[in-house]
């Protein structure tokens, strides 16, 4: 069951990953006004998904991976407060959905939590 949890985690981060890289429009728009080069750190963000998907999936930078991809998930936190905040920055996403991502970004800290060796 583990392998497949952490299998299934790598394809949802190479998903997200290569949404960042294939379609950044959206992310542009939910990325807060302070921060710098806002196309480049999308980029940076797509490339650092997908590869810590990958790396997840080798035993020995696997703890590594799941360690950066914490870090990815309180960094781009602020993306969801300011979609819950901000109408123009909200996708069109109804409020329900958007006060639900909160939540959510805690369970997908709780599930790659999960992954790292206990």
């Amino acid at each position: 069951m583990q392998s497949l949890s952490l299998v299934l985690m790598a394809l949802f981060f190479c998903a997200t990953g290569g949404a960042h890289l294939l379609w950044p429009a959206p992310f542009l728009k939910i990325t807060p006004p302070w921060v710098p080069w806002p196309k480049a750190v999308n980029l940076g963000f797509g490339l650092a998904e997908c590869g810590l998907a990958v790396l997840l999936l080798l035993p020995r930078t696997h703890a590594w991976a799941a360690w950066g991809l914490l870090a990815v998930l309180a960094a781009v936190f602020p993306a969801n407060l300011r979609m819950l905040r901000h109408k123009e920055a909200s996708l069109g996403i109804g409020r329900p959905w958007l006060l639900l991502r909160i939540p959510m970004q805690g369970v997908l800290m709780w599930w790659v939590w999960r992954q790292l060796p206990h």
